[in-house]
């Protein structure tokens, strides 16, 4: 498909648009309250798709994204020691990895590592979280360069560097930003106390 592109100004639209695509497996480029984002549903062929394109081996994990804590819940059951973290810290510069109590929506088990971790988002992006919310499906999110190679932060870098790979790309979500933020602080929840695997932007309230 050839892809479309869209102002992110426009949001009621980016909205409509983005949900119907990923819903159909397709891929969205849209700027995150990090790094420019790179999103696709939670399925085998929206996962497959976002291999191949990122170049990534499969069974590579993915995170979820998340409007907040409510809609956490109708996808995850997290301890309570758990949400009282992520409850503190979001909406947030943050991706936390869980062991699960339980997997509500049974698709998460596609992205589930062989340790039964997964990690998440509830990002301070207003517009990520609507499309989070919009979507009846789970979604994930990463950054929209290839692996291995720099961050990109708007449409005209993606493009500089995925030139050849563009019309995988089924939305791109224009983005004039130059603000060059870390990506978010990947956040261990999985053992006694909160370890940081990866410093990024977000400072951790524990």
């Amino acid at each position: 498909m050839q892809n479309i592109q869209l102002p992110a100004n426009n949001s009621k639209k980016v909205i409509e648009q983005a949900s119907v695509i990923l819903g159909r497996d397709g891929l969205v480029v849209l700027p995150s309250d990090t790094v420019l984002g790179l999103l696709a549903k939670v399925s085998k062929a929206g996962i497959a798709k976002l291999d191949k394109f990122k170049k990534r081996r499969s069974g590579k994990n993915y995170s979820l994204i998340f409007s907040d804590t409510d809609h956490l819940q109708e996808y995850l059951d997290i301890s309570e020691d758990n949400m009282k973290i992520v409850t503190k810290n979001s909406p947030g510069l943050f991706t936390f990895v869980v062991k699960p109590i339980k997997i509500i929506n049974k698709d998460i088990d596609l992205i589930l590592g062989s340790d039964h971790q997964v990690g998440f988002r509830i990002p301070t992006s207003e517009l990520m979280r609507k499309l989070a919310i919009k979507c009846n499906f789970p979604i994930v999110a990463t950054s929209a360069n290839l692996s291995g190679k720099p961050s990109v932060y708007n449409h005209i870098e993606l493009i500089d560097q995925v030139w050849d790979k563009i019309n995988d790309i089924d939305l791109i979500i224009e983005s004039d930003t130059s603000a060059h933020r870390q990506a978010s602080t990947v956040i261990d929840l999985t053992g006694p106390s909160p370890t940081i695997l990866r410093e990024g932007s977000g400072k951790l309230f524990s």
